[in-house]
């Protein structure tokens, strides 16, 4: 996995780790995301929790959790994230969310001009954030295959 990506401020998950604070890690749903999310679990020591809407064939639900969770990615049901993370508010963590869906009807809570469209905005990763305090970090997959983590913007 370490051959095939590039990582840029890696340490900055590597600095979060030593003072023993967990992450929330958003990224945009294109290019090979999950493969990035995953590869994040290769180079640090953070236990890694991906969130998921469970599929409702159960057996492909079962295949892709098996896949998502080879390199010790722990698949979390979406519904269920909040009480996962004030289980473990005391182990490192990194959560995983591809969060540029658009938010369910009942939970727009914000709206925005985006490319001369109204535009909902999903703020789940920032309530999550401000329940539990945990840090925000972006992550970006390229075409060339590049994940890039950005400073928290809130902390």
């Amino acid at each position: 996995m370490l051959r095939r990506w590039r990582f840029t401020n890696a340490e900055v998950l590597h600095s979060y780790y030593e003072k023993n604070r967990s992450i929330i890690a958003v990224c945009g749903h294109f290019n090979n995301w999950e493969l990035g999310a995953l590869a994040l679990s290769v180079i640090d020591k953070h236990q890694m929790l991906g969130v998921y809407k469970p599929l409702t064939n159960k057996s492909w639900d079962e295949y892709f959790r098996t896949i998502r969770s080879r390199f010790g990615m722990i698949p979390v049901p979406m519904k269920s994230i909040l009480r996962e993370l004030i289980k473990r508010k005391n182990e490192p963590t990194i959560t995983t969310l591809a969060a540029d869906q658009t938010p369910h009807r009942s939970e727009i809570n914000y709206r925005t001009t985006f490319l001369n469209q109204d535009t909902a905005v999903f703020l789940g990763a920032e309530k999550l954030c401000k329940q539990t305090g945990h840090v925000l970090i972006y992550f970006r997959c390229t075409k060339f295959v590049e994940v890039i983590m950005i400073l928290p913007s809130f902390q």
